[in-house]
């Protein structure tokens, strides 16, 4: 008798997307790029690049430049 094991797609999805706060970041890069959005989503990218300005990444010593943003 064999026992076949399937693995949950939720547990597999969850492993193999990029972290939730590189997906926001992304998000937030996209909509601030374009032209123009509704006023709520306008608000939500402002408060994100607030957030951004207000703590910044370091510099890279490596590189002597700041870090991606």
């Amino acid at each position: 008798m064999r026992i076949k094991h399937t693995r949950d797609y939720g547990e597999a999805r969850r492993e193999n997307y990029w972290p939730t706060g590189d997906q926001l970041d992304a998000l937030v890069k996209y909509f601030a790029a374009l032209p123009e959005i509704p006023a709520e989503l306008q608000d939500w990218v402002n408060a994100c690049q607030a957030v951004k300005r207000k703590y910044p990444k370091p510099f890279d010593s490596a590189h002597d430049k700041p870090g991606k943003t």
